[in-house]
């Protein structure tokens, strides 16, 4: 039977993020899954069903990804360089 949840350690291994990345997620981000429980050494528990989900919604948005600009953008870039020289 697969596990309905997972630790912070699980997490990194299953999706290939940093440990790091993932506790700045949990303490920045309102739409990462987890909870903690225990009093003196908090343990983060992932549900394993939500955090795939929310993966694949990342993926699908193409979070931290640039994407190739519109016409619109390319614009504004190319006018910015030119006001500045570079």
């Amino acid at each position: 039977m697969d596990p309905i949840s997972i630790g912070l350690e699980e997490a990194a291994e299953l999706s290939g993020i940093g440990i790091v990345q993932l506790r700045e997620y949990v303490k920045t981000d309102s739409s990462f899954p987890a909870f903690s429980v225990g009093r003196a050494k908090k343990k983060i528990i992932i549900p394993v069903a939500e955090f795939t989900r929310w993966l694949n919604e990342r993926g699908r948005l193409r979070i931290g990804l640039k994407t190739q600009s519109s016409a619109v953008a390319q614009i504004i870039d190319r006018r910015r360089r030119e006001r500045t020289g570079t």
